[in-house]
């Protein structure tokens, strides 16, 4: 039973086309990230924001992208979005303390 169940949720899957465009566009840009091509990832990146404009988890990887691309006032903006979502994300609250320090900007 539980193999039949497996069997016919892994067609659906197939059917369906995999993965999420979502997830699609998360892969793509990580491994444009990977690949050097920084621009190419934020764009993929930003797309996959705009299809869950609440996901954490991609707007820690745009902040990511847009530090490597010393972007840094965009990268502050990102993690004051995240902290909307979740104003106790530490990820964003360091990322944010980071950038301030690095940037000797002790009075914001």
């Amino acid at each position: 039973m539980i193999i039949t169940v497996l069997a016919f949720s892994g067609w659906n899957f197939v059917q369906s086309g995999g993965f999420s465009s979502f997830e699609k566009l998360i892969s793509r840009s990580s491994k444009s990230f990977a690949e050097g091509n920084l621009e190419n990832a934020i764009e993929l990146i930003n797309k996959a924001i705009e299809i869950q404009p609440e996901n954490i988890e991609a707007r820690s990887l745009n902040a990511k992208y847009l530090i490597a691309s010393n972007k840094m006032t965009e990268a502050v903006e990102e993690y004051k979005k995240i902290l909307n979502f979740d104003e106790e994300n530490e990820d964003a609250i360091l990322g944010i303390i980071k950038i301030y320090y690095e940037n000797n900007e002790f009075d914001k």
